[in-house]
Formats: C-alpha cells, sequence, structure tokens
C-alpha cells in the first residue's frame, strides 16, 4: 500500500494543501494506521471549519494529556 503524501510533498513544497485536501490526507492515514490514530478536534476557525488533531499510539494513548 503507498503511504499517502502531501500536497506540498508532491509538488516539492511549491504548492500547499487547501482544506479539503488537508481532511483527505488525514482520513487516507486514518485508513492505513491499523487502528493506531485517534481523530479529534482541538476547536473550529473563524470559517468554521474543524481543527483536527490526531493522535498515534500503539501503547493505547487516547488523548494529548496522556501522551
Amino acid at each position: 500500500m503507498n503511504s499517502p503524501i502531501s500536497r506540498a510533498e508532491a509538488t516539492q513544497f511549491r504548492e500547499t494543501s487547501r482544506y479539503a485536501e488537508v481532511m483527505a490526507f488525514i482520513e487516507s492515514v486514518r485508513q492505513q494506521s491499523a487502528g493506531l490514530l485517534r481523530l479529534e478536534s482541538f476547536g473550529r476557525t473563524e470559517e468554521g471549519r474543524e481543527m483536527p488533531l490526531m493522535v498515534f499510539s500503539s501503547a493505547g494513548v487516547n488523548t494529548p494529556e496522556q501522551a
């Protein structure tokens, strides 16, 4: 399975991702993480978009506080 790459990586860092691309990237990582990724939100932007917070752990850590 191919590892997901960001728009920046795909363009040798000449471009940056839009919100929808970031969210699609996160979903791709989540699908490939074999249950190691916990996805939460740490707030909303002024436009009302969720700000994702990702916690990766093979040791059962589920929150930033536990990490």
